[in-house]
């Protein structure tokens, strides 16, 4: 069976990212993780992949928790209220998809470079900022194209930006880039002044920091070994 981050190739990433479907990726880990409960857990196999998505499964149910829980208190009372300027961009996405997102894209990234080549903790960082900054600019200009415009529109952007240089076509960002700034153009000439999330590198990785570190607290593995003098397993 092959992990989700094995599937996080570029072409699937766009697919994900045209469609605003990281609701598709939690259908695909609920897909494998029923496919798993069919043969079985074997921990001993340690880090072969089945284990690690199952495991990687717990981490993202536990993480969704804690920011659902997160998202109720509010001000000084919230985790995320010890920055007043963050905590607005961290309720702009319902907590199971910010959980899920920090799962794929960490595992994305993993996927990417190797689990054996590690990866830096600012480069993380700074794209699961990005990562929930595209999500949510997707989600908006979403709910503007009836049926599968949104998708189509996409396309016509990166088919239209095709070149020898950026080898064949924009990428997703750079489509959605333009779709979001064309967004923004309108709603102002419209007069409209609701608030609008600006994000900057500093927001990024701020809103990145907090949610990896909410992972990191609850990305535990359960191991066993014999007590060195009872030689029982603790």
């Amino acid at each position: 069976m092959p992990t989700l981050a094995a599937q996080m190739t570029p072409t699937s990433r766009q697919r994900l990212l045209e469609e605003s479907s990281y609701d598709a990726a939690r259908q695909l880990y609920l897909h494998e993780m029923e496919a798993l409960a069919k043969v079985g857990k074997d921990k001993e196999i340690g880090m072969q992949s089945n284990w690690l998505q199952s495991l990687m499964y717990d981490w993202m149910r536990i993480l969704e928790r804690t920011l659902g829980e997160a998202s109720l208190e509010t001000g000084r009372n919230s985790p995320w209220g010890k920055d007043p300027d963050i905590e607005p961009f961290l309720r702009l996405l319902a907590p199971d998809k910010m959980a899920l997102i920090t799962i794929v894209e960490l595992l994305r990234l993993c996927g990417g470079g190797g689990v054996s080549d590690g990866m830096k903790a600012a480069r993380a960082i700074l794209h699961i900022g990005k990562a929930i900054e595209n999500e949510y600019h997707a989600q908006v200009l979403k709910q503007g194209y009836p049926n599968k415009q949104f998708e189509k529109e996409m396309e016509r952007l990166a088919e239209g930006g095709a070149s020898i240089e950026n080898g064949g076509a924009r990428s997703p960002e750079e489509s959605l880039g333009i779709l979001w700034r064309r967004e923004l153009a309108k709603r102002e000439k419209e007069g409209d002044q609701s608030w609008r999330p600006t994000w900057t590198q500093s927001i990024r990785a701020k809103v990145g920091s907090i949610l990896v570190s909410a992972l990191m607290d609850v990305a535990k593995v359960e191991r066993t070994a014999k007590h060195p003098k009872t030689g029982e397993l603790v």
